[in-house]
């Protein structure tokens, strides 16, 4: 992905969303990326191994910053930066999967870099494993 590539794929992902704050936090993440290279190129990496990745974690305890629906957004936007697809399925509470071209270490790698430095994603504990698509289960949501 060259670089007009990433800053077409933002502004593309910016006009999903009609609220100022979701547009500022991805400004934010735009610019979190800009300035680690290294992470940049684990998000933008198209090497034709797309997967599917559960991804689960949790909230510090009585952390009023931290936000499931921008970690959500940080998803999206690693789905859709890494293999084109913008969305996540949601089958069970508390587990995310998304479309990745890396591995869970890269996944991770990413998720620590970027989670600190923006109190919505400051999670307490998460967890990146590959994961067989669809899922056997009972009752999922696959939607």
């Amino acid at each position: 992905m060259t670089d007009d590539d990433f800053h077409e794929a933002f502004d593309y992902l910016r006009s999903l969303f009609t609220h100022r704050t979701k547009k500022v936090f991805l400004d934010d993440l735009e610019a979190l990326f800009e300035d680690q290279p290294n992470i940049k190129d684990l998000v933008c990496k198209r090497d034709g191994t797309e997967r599917h990745m559960a991804v689960s974690f949790d909230r510090r305890l009585k952390d009023t910053d931290f936000s499931y629906g921008y970690f959500d957004i940080l998803l999206q936007v690693l789905a859709f930066l890494a293999s084109g697809h913008f969305r996540i399925h949601k089958p069970v509470n508390q587990v995310r999967v998304l479309l990745w071209n890396g591995s869970d270490l890269d996944l991770i790698t990413v998720v620590r870099a970027v989670a600190p430095r923006l109190p919505q994603l400051n999670y307490r504990r998460v967890m990146a494993i590959p994961i067989h698509w669809p899922p056997e289960g009972h009752k999922l949501d696959l939607a």
